[in-house]
């Protein structure tokens, strides 16, 4: 709730991402899309790691941070469609 990152505080001000229901990060979807200020995923916009541990508890280790980088992987192949960036992962 108190973001002094920039580009945070201005996804937040701009209704792109909303905080979680904690308000210790922002929500997500459980693929890691990014909730907007609706409720409905943000098009283009995922988030991993401690910025989700209001969603995800167990975010801040490196094992966690890393699944979580494929998941958000997987979902930037299925949205832009380049089969080969799951197989880099």
């Amino acid at each position: 709730a108190d973001a002094q990152d920039p580009l945070v505080t201005r996804l937040l001000k701009r209704g792109l991402v909303r905080l979680d229901r904690h308000r210790l990060g922002l929500d997500v979807a459980p693929d890691l899309r990014a909730l907007g200020a609706s409720g409905a995923p943000t098009p283009g916009l995922w988030a991993l790691g401690p910025l989700v541990r209001g969603v995800f508890w167990e975010c801040t280790a490196v094992p966690d941070i890393r699944l979580q980088a494929v998941q958000v992987a997987a979902g930037l192949e299925a949205a832009f469609g380049d089969p080969d960036l799951a197989r880099a992962c």
